[in-house]
């Protein structure tokens, strides 16, 4: 009935004291009603049915409402029931129509009023009682929910929005959004819903869920759309700081208007927690209204002679509607400001005595520690007065990391 993407006039049906469409039976199976006004004409006048735009009942399956394309829409609307009612049936789908403004359901399976869903979707009845998609959040870009119903199980969720909820909160659907063709449900029955809309819908949102053999759901509960909550990121991809002061990292938001809260924790490089700053992990809270926030770090302030060193802070577990913006991950390096350590040798004095040898030992101390081995070369005085006086001596002394005094003997 009706016609689909050739340009053929559609067909006008309203003002009927029942249905707008009836299809009945067993027999009443493979029927395709495409490009259709139902209870109203292009102008959106109300021609509206008294009963249902469109009744399937007694066994009626295989059937189509719409395609889930333009080409196919029907507008079905300002009927005195519902819009489109599978009162007894499988297998049929109603997919990318615009619905809106009828007195009961967009789409109603079995008897009137709201089918609940159900764990698993293992009940039966019209259309199998497929279960419908919850949606969680709804933005401008971003669609995100959840869908329970048959365990490893392949949906098409088509999304709409539109001006108002129907009184009894679950849709209509006047402006199709787009589909999601590929959603599979897991062993439990669950899958994610995450959709990017082919235009920014304003109003609320709602949802319907088709399978294959089954057919396709009520429209889910609507949803209001709210500005989106934007992405979160550092002001800067790296921080450069001495160890004598701390670091304050900056975690900005782009333009929004809800809530949120995302993860941080910083991680280990040439830098390690506990030797050289604090490590730090927690949330960063973002209230409507605040676009940037500081995560302070303790840097510790050490004596030892060492390379600059560098530790990184990262952002993790984003609510599932915020993006990651660019740098996600920064990098704080420490800048060694400790002086170069310098060698000293004590002196010695002692009597020379009458006969025999005698050992001098030399201390020989490094300023301040140093995080790397030091060397340093060592030799007596080849000037002296007499050269029988002592034996002369040269070497190098190595001081192992974080080693400041070693010892030099001369007889």
């Amino acid at each position: 009935m009706g016609e689909a993407g050739n340009g053929t006039a559609p067909n006008f049906i309203g003002r009927n004291t029942q249905n707008g469409i009836l299809l009945t039976g067993p027999s009443a199976t493979a029927n395709e009603i495409y490009r259709n006004f139902i209870g109203t004409n292009p102008n959106d006048s109300n021609q509206g049915n008294q009963a249902d735009g469109i009744l399937i009942d007694n066994g009626a399956s295989g059937n189509k409402i719409g395609n889930g394309l333009a080409s196919g829409s029907n507008k079905i609307s300002f009927n005195g029931g519902n819009g489109v009612s599978v009162a007894a049936g499988s297998n049929n789908s109603v997919r990318g129509n615009s619905l809106f403004s009828n007195t009961g359901l967009g789409i109603n399976l079995g008897p009137n009023g709201v089918a609940s869903n159900d764990a698993g979707d293992a009940d039966s009845g019209a259309n199998d009682l497929q279960n419908y998609p919850v949606i969680a959040r709804a933005h401008p870009g971003q669609i995100i929910g959840s869908f329970n119903s048959t365990p490893n199980s392949e949906f098409v969720i088509d999304y709409y929005s539109v001006s108002s909820c129907n009184a009894s909160g679950n849709g209509e659907g006047r402006n199709p959004l787009g589909s999601d063709t590929q959603v599979v449900t897991d062993q439990n029955g669950n899958a994610n819903l995450n959709f990017a809309p082919s235009s920014a819908p304003a109003g609320f949102v709602t949802a319907t869920a088709t399978r294959a053999g089954s057919g396709t759901s009520e429209s889910s509960q609507c949803v209001l759309v709210t500005p989106d909550p934007g992405s979160v990121k550092f002001s800067a991809a790296n921080y450069s700081i001495t160890e004598s002061s701390n670091v304050s990292v900056k975690v900005i938001r782009g333009p929004a208007a809800d809530s949120f809260s995302v993860s941080y924790s910083t991680q280990d490089g040439t830098a390690k927690a506990g030797v050289d700053y604090t490590a730090k992990s927690g949330l960063v809270t973002f209230n409507v209204g605040e676009f940037s926030k500081t995560i302070d770090i303790p840097i510790f302030n050490d004596t030892l002679h060492e390379n600059d060193e560098a530790f990184t802070v990262v952002l993790t577990d984003l609510p599932p509607d915020v993006t990651l913006g660019t740098p996600s991950t920064t990098t704080v390096t420490i800048k060694d400001d400790d002086p170069l350590p310098k060698f000293s040798i004590s002196d010695l004095q002692t009597t020379e005595g009458n006969s025999g040898t005698k050992d001098f030992t030399f201390n020989v101390t490094l300023s301040a520690a140093s995080s790397f081995d030091t060397t340093v070369d060592f030799f007596t005085d080849a000037d002296s007065e007499n050269d029988n006086d002592y034996q002369n001596i040269s070497g190098t002394l190595t001081f192992a990391a974080g080693e400041t005094k070693r010892r030099s003997s001369l007889r």
